[in-house]
């Protein structure tokens, strides 16, 4: 048991049964979300600044082999870092044992999975830069791998703290060390060579790190290692399918357009990802509730899934149809007149944001219900379908509008529509009604509103239309009455705390 300070439960700095101390919920979770905040931000310099530096061309080539590596890990893991999470947090130091064979099962399966890459820059005809691309960022992959069993396992002993230092390491040394050889003229090349040197100081500092809970054994067997890799095999399924959906559209299109095309729809889709911060902090505070709620009182877990698809509503739909309307000006800003032809892309990925954002929230209450084999399920089928779209929609937006990622884009809507509606029937079909029907239709009417305010706005300093846009929503909003009751109040509480917390002393 767990407590968060309070009762008979294990707090901090507790030694339950001799073993290790167990850290409280509400810290891990404060933890995960600060991590989250500053990575984001540090990661966003990286957003602007390598598509302005290295141009759409490498940044495809990038988002490339990227895509092919982040598929391909997901097999050289095959399922064991959530083993070992589980294994280390059922029987703690003894559970421990299990991460020298799991690092083993890695390594032999680096080398079959990478002989399949190499094998499809061949078959593609990638061409030389690609493959010494390919392979920089293959060995980086190795590195990373290895490292991410150690992430595992501290998981487990539920420290998240640690992960976090080094993940903060990564990413504020990378994009230092980065701009500072982008500035100096470095090409695509430069960059994952920095990526794999940093992320070999970063696996050091996890597995020192980790020997701070429990000694690491050096050695292992293949018999270990065999049992862990079957005992992981029923988590390689979900880790492929959600990769693979995301990743599966860049691989198709590298085989139908120029790269200076799939560069546009990275710069594109980089931008959409960090749009995604909103429902990724609410999914990061609410998935132990959905996972406690399932337990204890599955009707208060339903009812708090409506406030979260009531609440996202009115946040995603200020920021897709924000984002649609000053998607060019943004592209524009953001990286420079050579990725003009990402703002159409971007206007269509806004819509996709608009749907993602129940998306993430009906996933995660599957997985957190237990329900994950049928959401991963459905999710692999997302990427079967992706392909044939792909195939029809990349050459028809390549001949129509010069742009074939804009077909990349619009199979996106295709599968994340399928996605929702069929996941809110199966898992939350509790949501569809009046009520909701109301809010959705107020808010899109607001957002509309929102939308006449500012198109005329589109050319002048982009926090203009910005904060009109806000202003004008809100009000329709108030005007219209959309909040709830309890919700009105909820906001007057934080501009209350706001306003006193500013507010002098005397």
């Amino acid at each position: 048991m767990i407590a968060d300070g309070d009762g008979d439960g294990v707090r901090e700095g507790d030694h339950p049964d001799g073993g290790v101390p167990r850290r409280s919920v509400a810290r891990n979770v404060g933890v995960l979300l600060g991590t989250q905040v500053l990575t984001w931000v540090v990661s966003l310099v990286l957003l602007v600044a390598l598509p302005r530096f290295l141009g759409s061309a490498a940044i495809g080539q990038y988002r490339l082999a990227n895509s092919v590596w982040l598929i391909a890990a997901t097999f050289i893991a095959l399922g064991t870092q959530t083993l070992v999470t589980l294994e280390v947090a059922r029987r703690q130091h003894e559970g421990a044992d299990i991460v020298a064979p799991a690092v083993l099962v890695r390594l032999l399966s680096f080398f079959v999975v990478a002989c399949g890459v190499a094998g499809l820059v061949v078959v593609a005809g990638y061409g030389s830069t690609l493959a010494v691309l390919f392979a920089i960022m293959g060995l980086a992959t190795l590195v990373r791998t290895v490292g991410d069993i150690a992430i595992a396992a501290l998981q487990g002993f539920e420290d998240f703290a640690s992960p976090s230092i080094a993940s903060i390491f990564e990413k504020v040394t990378s994009t230092l060390v980065i701009l500072v050889a982008l500035v100096l003229g470095a090409g695509v090349e430069v960059v994952a060579s920095i990526g794999l040197v940093i992320a070999i100081f970063q696996t050091a500092l996890l597995y020192r790190l980790l020997r701070r809970w429990v000694p690491i054994r050096s050695r292992t067997s293949r018999g270990e290692a065999a049992t862990v890799a079957r005992r992981g095999l029923p988590f390689l399924f979900g880790a492929f399918a959600l990769v693979a959906y995301h990743e599966t559209d860049t691989v198709v299109m590298s085989l139908l357009v120029a790269d200076e095309q799939i560069g546009w729809y990275a710069a594109a889709d980089r931008l959409m990802a960090t749009s995604l911060f909103v429902p990724t902090i609410v999914m990061s505070a609410l998935f132990p509730t959905f996972a406690r709620l399932h337990d204890d009182d599955a009707s208060l877990g339903r009812a708090m899934v409506e406030r979260g698809f009531r609440s996202l509503v009115v946040l995603s739909i200020p920021i897709g149809f924000g984002l649609a309307t000053l998607s060019t000006p943004l592209a524009l800003l953001l990286f420079g007149e050579e990725f003009r032809q990402s703002g159409p892309v971007l206007a269509v990925m806004a819509v996709v944001l608009m749907i993602m954002f129940q998306t993430i929230l009906i996933g995660n209450y599957a997985v957190a219900t237990g329900h994950e084999r049928y959401y991963f399920s459905l999710v692999f089928v997302g990427v079967l379908a992706t392909v044939p779209l792909d195939l029809a929609l990349v050459p028809w937006t390549d001949r129509a509008f010069d742009n074939g990622a804009i077909g990349g884009a619009l199979a996106y809507i295709v599968t994340e529509t399928a996605i929702l509606v069929v996941g809110v029937r199966r898992f939350a079909p509790h949501v569809v009604n009046r009520a909701m029907v109301e809010r959705v239709a107020k808010c899109l009417f607001a957002g509309g509103c929102m939308v006449a305010a500012i198109w005329p706005l589109r050319d002048v300093v982009l926090v203009v239309p910005v904060a009109i846009g806000a202003l004008v929503y809100v009000g329709v909003t108030v005007v219209s009455s959309t909040l709830t009751e309890e919700e009105r109040g909820a906001v007057a509480t934080t501009i209350r705390r706001v306003r006193d917390r500013d507010r002098p002393s005397r």
